[in-house]
């Protein structure tokens, strides 16, 4: 197995950790169910559980850059490395997601993008308890 390091810029809690959020900022996902039917058309959803309410492995999850933060878009790249992101960057080793976490390359864009993803089917509270539970994992990039 290739460890790789993933980035992602998102909000801080008090004690410097990244804030467990479900939002595009925070550490969590933005579910279907999550945006009104008349923003669906320009809100995009991280995960579209089915209609038992899973999030199947491979579909999508929480976005991270792997490898190198000038990789991101400039509108999550921090501030400091020529993006538009106030949030701070923090990282995390492949290896150091929880079990039932794996990261899986964005297929149309492997460089630059990928996912953290259930690796088997799971409840969609399940999966974000899951991510926020990373949040002493990832460390801030300064």
């Amino acid at each position: 197995m290739v460890v790789r390091k993933l980035f992602r810029t998102m909000k801080a809690d008090a004690s410097g950790r990244p804030l467990p959020e479900n939002s595009k900022r925070g550490l969590g996902v933005v579910a279907l169910e999550d945006i009104a039917p008349g923003e669906r058309d320009w809100k995009e959803a991280d995960v579209e559980p089915d209609a038992a309410g899973l999030v199947q492995p491979r579909t999508g999850g929480m976005s991270v850059t792997p490898d190198d933060p000038m990789k991101m878009p400039l509108s999550r790249r921090p501030v400091r490395l020529k993006g538009r992101s106030k949030d701070p960057l923090f990282a995390v080793r492949s290896d150091g997601l929880l079990p039932h976490l794996a990261f899986r390359p964005d297929p149309r864009n492997p460089d630059s993008h990928g996912f953290v993803e259930p690796v088997e089917a799971v409840a969609l509270p399940e999966y974000r308890a899951d991510l926020a539970a990373t949040a002493p994992k990832w460390w801030e990039v300064k």
